[in-house]
C-alpha cells in the first residue's frame, strides 16, 4: 500500500510547516473558538488557524525564540527584511534581558477577496498586549504574508 509522502520545506535549524501540519490555533489558554452561531466558513477557518499559527511564528522570531530564516517562504521579500531589522533591533535592545514568549491570544479575518485576507492579532506578552495587522495573499497553493505592521 503506498502512503503519500510529506515534503518539509526545511529552513535554517528547524522545520517550520505553515501548510497545517498541526490542525488548529497556538496553544492560547484564553482564546475561545466561536460559538456555533458565529461559525465561519471553512475557507475563513483555514485562514484564520494559518494566520494564528503565523503571527506565533513572527513573534517568537522577533522574540529571539525562533530563526527568522524560517519565516523567509512564508512572506513577501519587502515583509522578510523588515522582520530581519525588527530582530536585530530587539535583539540589541534586550541584551541580557529575560525574555517572555509571546503567545496569541485572538485572530480576526477580514476576506475582501477570495485570494486576500486582512488579519488583526491581539498578542499577549506577560502583562503587556499588541496588536500584529497582516494582509496574506494567495500565491498558488498557499498563503504568504505581504504587509505586516506592529501596534
Amino acid at each position: 500500500m503506498n502512503h503519500p509522502t510529506r515534503v518539509l520545506a526545511v529552513q535554517g535549524t528547524l522545520a517550520l510547516d505553515l501548510r497545517g501540519g498541526r490542525p488548529g490555533l497556538p496553544d492560547t489558554p484564553e482564546l475561545e473558538p466561536p460559538g456555533p452561531a458565529r461559525l465561519p466558513h471553512v475557507a475563513d477557518a483555514e485562514v484564520r488557524a494559518w494566520a494564528a499559527r503565523l503571527a506565533q511564528a513572527v513573534v517568537e522570531a522577533v522574540g529571539g525564540q525562533r530563526p527568522v530564516s524560517q519565516l523567509v517562504r512564508w512572506t513577501a521579500p519587502n515583509v522578510y527584511r523588515d522582520l530581519e531589522r525588527r530582530v536585530q533591533l530587539v535583539r540589541r535592545a534586550a541584551e541580557g534581558a529575560r525574555t517572555i514568549r509571546p503567545q496569541v491570544r485572538s485572530v480576526h479575518v477580514c476576506r475582501p477577496t477570495p485570494t486576500c485576507a486582512e488579519v488583526s492579532v491581539h498578542v499577549r506578552h506577560a502583562a503587556r498586549s499588541r496588536a500584529l495587522a497582516m494582509r496574506m495573499e494567495r500565491r498558488g497553493d498557499r498563503w504568504q504574508c505581504t504587509v505586516l505592521e506592529f501596534a
